[in-house]
């Protein structure tokens, strides 16, 4: 189930969430302790406004990826569930027991691109989901990804920490 963020409360985030993260009173506090342990901050990560997300997809166009016969589509509804999940900008605040978060800078562009990379990555089993469901992952630059397909549509998609 997931962990609401209390108003004021920042989350600890280490980079792709190697470590659990903790609750702390302030984003100071937050830094000075992953600092003291010899890590290495991401920020403190707190709710976004519900408008920061309408604006971010104000215009925004399904992309449509053809894989093995098959066409997929990351349409509005699945691109606000990942960017609310799983971008720091737009976080829901609903954290879960494990949780994964894309670089501050990714735009929505690049998180097409990066769902259309893995879904390359993984022609033959993106083939046997069909229009089924499934997820696949991959590496771009470095970073692991998963990406969840349900019926023909990105459902999914998020760093591995």
């Amino acid at each position: 189930m997931a962990e609401r963020v209390k108003e004021n409360e920042f989350r600890l985030v280490m980079e792709y969430g190697k470590n659990e993260p903790r609750f702390f009173a302030n984003q100071a506090i937050a830094k000075q302790a992953v600092s003291d342990a010899g890590g290495t901050v991401i920020g403190g990560i707190k709710a976004a406004e519900a408008k920061a997300i309408q604006n971010a997809l104000r215009g925004y166009k399904s992309q449509r990826y053809s894989i093995g016969g098959n066409t997929y589509q990351l349409d509005n509804k699945g691109m606000v569930h990942i960017l609310e999940g799983h971008h720091p900008s737009y976080f829901n605040g609903e954290y879960q027991k494990v949780q994964s978060f894309l670089g501050r800078k990714t735009s929505v562009g690049d998180i097409k691109s990066l769902v259309g990379k893995i879904l390359e990555q993984n022609k033959e089993a993106i083939g046997k989901i069909g229009s089924g469901q499934g997820s696949v992952q991959g590496v771009v630059d470095g970073v692991r990804y998963q990406v969840t397909i349900d019926g023909g549509r990105i459902v999914q998609f998020f760093p591995i920490p």
